[in-house]
This record gives structure tokens, sequence and C-alpha cells, in this order.
């Protein structure tokens, strides 16, 4: 049986027990990749993990519950969509549930998320935003939400952060205060969650939530410079920017320089 299992890793390629269970640790879920297809790709690295292990002279063993428990940890925070991870969190909390219990609650949540963002698209609003990679979260005021998009409920803070304790200032260390939060979709392929504030300004915050979701799925950049993804989506949010610009943008966000950018989503 271990002469089998090593003739076929070597022949599909896996690598040992231990840099398996590295890329299951880190595991991310991809630019284009649906939610569901994120849980059955780690389903799959999860058995070439415990096959590997299990395989005479790998030097390390993992126990079944331990690569399980990693599992739900690594699903959870690999997440790219916020409102699919709320959805979701409960179940992966649950240390005994099932694949088919998994993969169910990955499909109804997915449902959901597509079913909200057609409805938000077909309302679609064009408006001026700040970009702000100082902000560390993004936020529009109530008034704006009420104009806007009167239709989208505000939601509990708890939902996002399991506790109600949020202090939050601003630049000049002024309280802000807030209602909950709501998703918005920007001219990305991503949910924004976004805090509503109580405040009479109807300044569009873009934070640097969305700087870290655009650099986290676009792959970030190497020493050559930013990966093609992270132009695509800077393109795809900013179309009518020149490239030159743009590369700007790009590298002022890479650097963390710069202290905004107004543009419209």
């Amino acid at each position: 049986m271990d002469t089998l299992r090593k003739i076929l890793r070597s022949h599909f390629r896996e690598g040992q027990a231990t840099e398996l269970y590295q890329q299951f640790t880190n595991g991310t879920q991809e630019l284009k990749e649906s939610a569901v297809h994120f849980l059955g790709r780690m389903m799959e690295l999860r058995q070439k993990v415990l096959f590997a292990s299990q395989e005479a002279g790998s030097g390390v063993q993992y126990d079944t519950t331990l690569v399980q428990n990693t599992m739900l940890r690594t699903l959870m925070t690999g997440l790219h969509n916020d409102f699919t991870r709320t959805e979701v969190t409960p179940s992966l909390k649950r240390t005994d549930i099932s694949d088919e219990e998994l993969l169910e609650v990955f499909n109804v949540a997915s449902g959901q998320e597509e079913e909200r963002q057609k409805k938000q698209q077909s309302s679609r609003v064009t408006t001026e935003a700040l970009w702000d990679t100082g902000a560390k979260v993004s936020m529009i005021s109530s008034s704006w939400l009420k104009d806007n998009h009167p239709n989208i409920s505000v939601h509990p803070i708890e939902e996002l952060l399991d506790s109600t304790d949020l202090n939050l200032r601003a630049a000049n260390g002024t309280p802000l205060l807030f209602e909950g939060w709501t998703g918005l979709c920007f001219r990305l392929p991503t949910a924004v969650p976004s805090l509503v504030s109580t405040s009479t300004t109807d300044d569009v915050i873009v934070g640097f939530n969305v700087t870290e979701e655009v650099l986290g799925g676009g792959g970030g950049g190497s020493q050559r410079g930013p990966s093609k993804a992270i132009f695509q989506q800077m393109s795809s949010a900013m179309p009518w920017m020149k490239k030159h610009h743009l590369k700007e943008v790009v590298n002022m966000i890479l650097t963390e320089k710069g202290e905004g950018y107004l543009c419209k989503v």
C-alpha cells in the first residue's frame, strides 16, 4: 500500500505531507473561483494531506481531527465575500459537520449572494466616492443610503464582528457614530461591507478593506511590479482612466502611499 501511495503521488506530482499542509493552511479563494468550488478544492486538498501523511517515512502524521479543523478555519479565513462568510460561519464553527452539510450550506449562501447582487445591479447608482487608502473601513451615511438605495437593509454590526464594541474615529479624532452595516456592489468583482454612519455628510468612502480585496484577489505584486489581474480589477473600477494614470494609482496603493483618490463607482 505504501508503495502504491508513492507511485500515485509521483504520478500526480503531489508534494510531501508538510508541503501540502502548508498549502492547506494558506488556502484562499481565487479571483474567479466560486465559494462552492473553493470548498471542493479544500476538501480535495484535505484528502491529499491525509493521504501523504499516512505514507511510510513521511516523517509527519496529521490527525484526521486536526486536518478537519484546519480545513474549517481555512474556509472561514479564505473566503473573499464577507456576506457569504457571514452566512457560513456558524456552520464552519461546528467541528462535527459533514461534507454534505457543508456543501449544502455553501450552495445556499452562494445562491443568496448571487440573488442579492443581481437585485443591487438592477438598481445601480452612479456616484462619486473617495477611495481612501488611509481609511480602515468603507462608510456611507444613512441619508445617502435612503436616497439612493431605500430598499437595502442595515444589519447589526455584531453580524460581522461578533461584538458591538467598535470605536471609530475620523482622522481629526472625532468619534464616528453608525447604525450598522450594509453591502454595496461596487464596479469591482466583489461586494463591499460598508458601515452606515449617522453623519449628515453624503460622502461615500471606499476604505482599505476594498484595497485589500483587490490586492488579495488580484494576486498582489512581485519584484517586477503589480500583477496583470490587479490592473484588470482596477481598470474595471475606473474604465475612464488612462493606462499610465492607472499604473500610478496601482503603484500608489501597493506602496501604501497617498491619501486617497476621487473616483466614480
